[in-house]
């Protein structure tokens, strides 16, 4: 007979996860003054941000005081965080402060004299700099994604069946090199639920944004050539007919997407958009528009028309929007195969969400569409930004750099040119940087021409401060 074994599950006494934020206080002098204005960091983890006041009580001199907030739409959260200044170069000028605390929905707790005028005028790094980086470090209990109070009333109601999904989105999987699109997808939402975030977002279900509609063009009008032109769009979640591994995921010989009425729909005008803005066009329901009862079920609502971005990225936008849930895929300038055997293991593991998607697809969508939603899109365009810095290394640093949706994004170009500016001396001799300096000046980069001077501009400054540095 068999000897049987057993197992004994061990009882968790402790399960913690840690965050790390940092934010720099500019003109700090100014923030003592009489009347200074209240100065807020972003949203981080589940509704928390900073808040930094001016403080003065007549007895003493200015202080800042520092506070933790939460968020009214978020449940209560137990806390503890440590915060520390630094100058800018990372030097310590402000020992740190501990506290932890369990939170009340929308409380906000830390302490009234963080920083005295004091410690300002002592202190002359601080002087100097008129600058403090705040690095804060903060623990918490694991939560599961947070979702916003009215948004899971709105998805509750869909469950219980007193509201249906009211807003239907036509996407296209695939995209040609002439920018044909096909592989017709049909997505739904709840249109309650999404106007949680803003009402603005009424907007877009009722007659679509005017910034980011289609362009529709009479009978031999050409589209206006922008200038991204001749060069790809890498990273984008659309695929080929025809994938050719030596490429970047994205082609697009003229830089305004066009789609010849689209398969499986009544779109008659020739419609010509840029990837830079998704064009989201929102049309009423007609016979001619409703697809085949084979294909989908009967609706009767709102269909918006999705031209200018993949499915697979507005598909990632609304569970995103639902849940606060994304996964994003490593870049493609990392390795063709490695993303497409990362993104097959995840959608293997997890058959019934979103397919890990672009970082920089999202990227682009959510700068699109933030008028909408510029809080929560913000929050996303800070995450995908977050993800394509984490993916940076010397394989990618150049790519990345002189990449068209680098050229686009005064954000994105400011995080690459410093990591390549880290780097400098490993890379200044690599073959991969006089490859992109010869395409470059052969014309077949035009985007990344100032990039390139930037970079050298800002590289030759380095040299000499080193030089008479050693002098």
């Amino acid at each position: 007979m068999a000897a049987t074994t057993t197992t004994t599950i061990l009882k968790l006494q402790k399960v913690e996860c840690e965050t790390t934020v940092q934010f720099q206080i500019d003109d700090l002098k100014a923030c003592f003054a009489r009347g200074a204005p209240t100065r807020y960091s972003e949203h981080f983890g589940p509704g928390l941000r900073f808040g930094l006041w001016c403080i003065n009580d007549g007895a003493s001199a200015s202080h800042l005081g520092l506070y933790l907030y939460t968020s009214a739409d978020y449940p209560a959260l137990t806390v503890s965080w440590t915060v520390a200044g630094r100058s800018p170069g990372g030097a310590s000028v402000h020992p740190g402060k501990t506290m932890a605390y369990t939170f009340r929905s929308g409380e906000a707790i830390g302490w009234s004299r963080f920083v005295t005028a004091e410690q300002f005028h002592a202190s002359d790094a601080m002087r100097a700099d008129n600058a403090l980086v705040l690095h804060a470090t903060l623990r918490f209990a694991p939560v599961w994604p947070i979702v916003s109070r009215p948004t899971l009333d709105a998805v509750h109601r869909v469950v219980v069946g007193r509201s249906a999904p009211d807003v239907r989105y036509v996407a296209y999987k695939r995209r040609d090199a002439n920018g044909r699109l096909s592989g017709r997808t049909v997505l739904y939402s709840s249109r309650e639920a999404m106007e949680q975030g803003s009402e603005e977002l009424r907007d877009l279900c009722d007659a679509g944004s005017k910034k980011l509609s289609a362009s529709i063009l009479k009978n031999g009008e050409e589209a206006k050539r922008t200038a991204f032109t001749d060069y790809r769009d890498d990273d984008s979640d659309f695929e080929d007919d025809a994938p050719d591994t030596d490429q970047e995921d994205f082609d697009m010989v003229d830089a305004q997407l066009h789609a010849d009425s689209p398969p499986n729909s009544a779109v008659t005008e020739r419609t010509f958009v840029s990837e830079d803005e998704p064009a989201i066009k929102a049309e009423p329901i007609s016979a001619g528009r409703v697809p085949p009862p084979n294909t989908s079920p009967p609706f009767d609502g709102r269909t918006i028309v999705i031209l200018g971005t993949a499915s697979r990225t507005w598909e990632a936008l609304l569970y995103w929007l639902y849940t606060g849930t994304i996964v994003f895929a490593p870049l493609a300038s990392a390795g063709p195969a490695a993303r497409a055997a990362a993104v097959a293991a995840h959608t293997t593991a997890n058959p019934d969400r979103p397919a890990p998607v672009s970082c920089k697809a999202v990227y682009r969508l959510a700068d699109a569409v933030r008028t909408f939603l510029p809080l929560r899109l913000e929050a996303l365009k800070r995450r995908a930004l977050d993800h394509l810095a984490a993916q940076l290394s010397m394989q990618t640093y150049l790519h990345e750099l002189f990449s068209p949706f680098t050229a686009r994004y005064d954000e994105v170009r400011r995080l690459e040119m410093l990591a390549v500016v880290k780097h400098w001396d490993a890379l200044r001799g690599s073959a991969a940087l006089k490859e992109k300096m010869v395409d470059v000046a052969s014309g077949r980069l035009p985007h990344a021409s100032h990039v390139l001077a930037d970079l050298l501009l800002r590289t030759s400054i380095r040299d000499e401060s080193e030089n008479a540095a050693g002098k």
